[in-house]
Formats: structure tokens, C-alpha cells, sequence
């Protein structure tokens, strides 16, 4: 049984609207963070520097799919 607040509406009622997404698994734990944030209607920006796949292939692709779902793919020294 889940319980507490879904992040969504924690966000929500704190005026959050952009997410900056950093961490490690750029192409599975990040990937997922920035669509659900997307979907959600969240501006969403992913600083690739501050990333790491797991796979070194896929991580250019990755960036790729989320910048045409809609994140803006900068370096952390412009954010």
C-alpha cells in the first residue's frame, strides 16, 4: 500500500513547474523521470554533464527521444 503524497501534487502545491534531472542510468532511471515529469506537464531540462548511462551506446539516443518528447538537453554550466 502506497501512502503520503504523489509527487505530482507535492510539486504542484509549491508552484514547481521546471525540473532540472541529473543522476546516474541516463537511459533507464533519468529516461523515466523525464517522461513521467513531462507527462505531467513539467518543463524539464536534463544536464547530460552531470549524467551517466549505464550503457555508453545508448545515451546519445536517449538524449536524443527526450529532447523530441519535449526537454530542453543543456550542460549544468548554462543552467
Amino acid at each position: 500500500m502506497v501512502t503520503g503524497t504523489p509527487l505530482a501534487k507535492w510539486l504542484g502545491e509549491r508552484g514547481i513547474s521546471r525540473l532540472d534531472v541529473v543522476g546516474i542510468a541516463t537511459d533507464y532511471c533519468v529516461r523515466a523521470t523525464v517522461i513521467d515529469a513531462l507527462k505531467i506537464g513539467l518543463e524539464v531540462r536534463v544536464l547530460p554533464d552531470l549524467c551517466s548511462p549505464v550503457h555508453e551506446d545508448t545515451a546519445a539516443k536517449v538524449l536524443d527521444e527526450l529532447a523530441a518528447l519535449g526537454a530542453v538537453i543543456m550542460p549544468s554550466s548554462r543552467a
